[in-house]
């Protein structure tokens, strides 16, 4: 969201809880399987991230940005174009089961990026401060659902 915003997340307020696995509760009172979280940016303008892991029924990573003009929809469940149709089951089309398959292009592009930085000398297009502010927004995040409140992102470039 950062990158699609051009700027920071200042602001999270997050709900979690462990509805699908009950067998980590013990060992990990922290892990949330189910979690909704509002976002202020630096410039007002708001987002929010969703997401459940363990769903039984695929991987569902979506986006969906919506503007004064219109709404972008980014992102597939499709696990590929073909489509089944008949008298039993009526409609069929398999859902993305992994992150492992849906996003086999999107590591490709990674990779490739990294090797042009190093063949090309030039800083790559996600940094190291990428990295550090989504594990804010995460320490942010878990912070605000065991606090029950909205909680400032640290370490957010002013």
């Amino acid at each position: 969201m950062r990158w699609f915003a051009g700027t920071e997340i200042e602001e999270v307020y997050a709900l979690g809880g462990n509805f699908r696995c009950p067998q980590a509760r013990e060992k990990y009172p922290d892990f949330y399987d189910n979690v909704a979280m509002l976002c202020r940016f630096t410039d007002g303008r708001q987002g929010f991230i969703d997401g459940a892991v363990s769903v039984g029924y695929g991987y569902d990573a979506r986006m969906e940005i919506v503007g004064t003009r219109g709404a972008m929809f980014i992102g597939r469940t499709a696990q590929d174009s073909v489509v089944g149709c008949s008298m039993e089951k009526g409609i069929v089309q398999p859902f993305v089961k992994s992150w492992r398959t849906l996003f086999t292009e999107a590591y490709y592009e990674e990779d490739q990026d990294f090797v042009d930085c190093i063949l090309d000398s030039h800083e790559p297009r996600v940094s190291g401060v990428d990295g550090r502010m989504a594990v804010a927004v995460v320490n942010a995040g878990n912070r605000s659902i065991v606090e029950r409140v909205p909680v400032r992102v640290e370490g957010r470039k002013q």
